[in-house]
């Protein structure tokens, strides 16, 4: 409903497949502090941070499925 920004670091690539979202950097540190900044922004108090935030099921983390 409302656009989000989030700080994307200079050597990482942000892809949008459908609705998958991935994050990749030769840069472990960026690319993770790339993926808090969007988790972040799309943050909603009062709900359940650790699978949903603002229409983002958060899949994959660090390579491990999230259950």
């Amino acid at each position: 409903k409302v656009p989000r920004k989030a700080t994307i670091f200079p050597d990482v690539t942000v892809k949008i497949t459908g609705e998958i979202l991935t994050v990749e950097s030769s840069n472990k540190e960026s690319a993770g502090q790339t993926t808090i900044n969007i988790e972040k922004a799309c943050r909603r108090p009062g709900f359940d941070t650790r699978v949903f935030a603002d229409g983002i099921w958060m899949i994959q983390r660090a390579g491990k499925d999230i259950k």
